[in-house]
């Protein structure tokens, strides 16, 4: 199965839309986060970028929106703005078998189809490791 993913240049999408990043992320409330599932009734992608388009600012959109959630809107607006970032360092490692069986048995996956995973990562990871000039020899 091939993945052909798609770029989205974002400096493009904004100009062809005729909106800010700021306004884009007042969209992206309207219609939904994990702060307001399912996003302000009755508003769509369309009939959001045309309020915010209208409204300009949160605040405008807002008291236009019929927000009503528990979360104020501010607050998911600056999340977004300027979200949180930690300091994480990713280093490679072979996986703890038993862990990762463990994980995914527990979430409805077959244990040969898991096994059989594995035995790939591992052979990926095999072939990944750097021979010594003498194997040319």
């Amino acid at each position: 199965m091939n993945v052909n993913p798609e770029l989205i240049d974002l400096g493009q999408t904004l100009s062809s839309l005729g909106i800010s990043q700021e306004q884009m992320i007042i969209i992206g409330m309207l219609v939904g986060t994990d702060y307001n599932p399912g996003g302000v009734k009755g508003l769509g992608p369309k009939k959001a970028l045309e309020l915010v388009k209208e409204k300009k600012t949160l605040e405008n959109v807002i008291g236009q929106s019929g927000w009503e959630f528990d979360t104020p809107a501010e607050k998911i607006f600056e999340f977004f703005r300027k979200p949180p970032v930690t300091d994480v360092q990713i280093r490679a490692r072979t996986p703890d078998s038993e862990k990762v069986k463990k994980l995914l048995l527990g979430h409805d996956f077959s244990l040969e189809r898991i096994e059989r995973t594995l035995e790939k990562l591992q052979g990926a990871q095999d072939k990944k490791k750097q021979s010594s000039l003498q194997s040319f020899i």
